[in-house]
């Protein structure tokens, strides 16, 4: 199971977590976000993150020249974009990145009709719970409602993942399941990360994760 770390803004907690065994790392350009980077992101610090790692930008209805000029800056892998973008928004990223679009799920969503139109224009689906703001609300759904999700594309569940909920991630069985995507759960305070906290729950989900010296 791929994991991904969301809500990175302190740059002792990159570097802390760079050789933890995660996948991805995603750093939200919200301003909206309580832990929104922009302000706070140093570019050379991502330059030392391991190649393995895709380092990800968080987006909400920007501009295609935001995230290009952004992505530019810091050296982006790929692209999550949690608004309302359209799947040609999305296909037109997907020249030069990896593109998770996330989906907020509520009791009435209806996975495939609404994933369906973004199968040709993204890589990755990202279904978070439903709430207030566009992510990292710490809520959660009912996994049992992954079932309905019965595209080809591969998905992160995502949403009001803490450390208790490695059991049942690990017995989440979905055969398009790629990975976790953890945030607010994880926190001491919106934006600076427990990382202790993160690293047992990596080792607990991902066994074979190896620990790179140096971060």
């Amino acid at each position: 199971m791929k994991i991904k770390i969301c809500g990175l803004r302190e740059t002792d907690d990159i570097l802390s977590l760079g050789g933890a065994g995660a996948d991805y790392l995603g750093f939200i350009f919200f301003q909206g976000s309580p832990r929104c980077a922009a302000y706070t992101l140093d570019a050379e610090i991502l330059k030392l993150l391991p190649r393995t790692i895709r380092k990800t930008g968080v987006f909400v209805d920007a501009s295609a020249e935001e995230i290009l000029e952004t992505a530019e800056q810091y050296g982006l892998d790929a692209i999550q974009l949690h608004g309302e973008e359209t799947p040609e928004f999305c296909a037109a990223l997907r020249e030069r990145f990896r593109v998770i679009k996330a989906f907020r799920i509520g009791e009435d969503f209806d996975f495939d009709g609404q994933t369906s139109p973004y199968l040709e224009s993204c890589d990755l689906f990202l279904f978070d719970a439903a709430g207030s703001n566009p992510g990292g609300n710490g809520l959660r759904y009912n996994w049992d409602m992954l079932m309905q999700y019965t595209n080809y594309l591969p998905f992160f569940v995502s949403g009001g993942i803490a450390a208790h909920h490695a059991a049942d991630l690990l017995r989440l069985e979905h055969p398009q399941l790629y990975g976790c995507d953890i945030n607010s759960r994880f926190e001491i305070y919106p934006g600076k990360k427990n990382v202790e906290h993160i690293k047992r729950f990596i080792r607990s989900v991902k066994p074979s994760a190896y620990e790179l010296p140096g971060f």
